[in-house]
């Protein structure tokens, strides 16, 4: 099967409509990408290092169903994949304050793009990497 542009199509139109305008109609689960330029000089040792700390915090969150940190050499950006469990709960950690900390702390600003989840499945593998 190729997904790629239901994907793609789902992408522009839930990143078009932006998540507050989209929590009125859909209700569920909500997927969120992070994506923060990382600084000159932070390397992916550093960066890991920095997840594992960070890590018990995001498990301690009862509105996050799950995250993945994530790092992309190539573009240079790092972040996560969030799953919500529903707008609400997303909008709500993506306040002014966490923005405020990310600028701080990564001398940038973040990039976030929405999507809904409606269908959430774990694959044969499970959840270990």
């Amino acid at each position: 099967m190729n997904f790629k542009p239901l994907l793609v199509a789902a992408a522009l139109t839930f990143s078009a409509l932006g998540a507050s305008a989209h929590a009125e109609s859909y209700t569920g689960p909500v997927a969120v990408t992070v994506a923060i330029p990382i600084p000159p000089g932070l390397t992916r040792g550093k960066i890991e290092g920095l997840f594992k700390q960070q890590a018990p915090a995001y498990a301690a969150i009862p509105t996050l169903k799950q995250k993945y940190f994530t790092i992309n050499e190539e573009t240079h950006r790092a972040g996560g994949i969030y799953l919500w469990v529903n707008a609400e709960a997303a909008r709500a950690f993506y306040n002014d304050a966490w923005k405020a900390r990310v600028k701080a702390a990564y001398g940038a600003d973040a990039e976030l793009t929405w999507f809904d989840a409606p269908v959430i499945i774990q694959g044969k593998a499970g959840m270990n990497p």
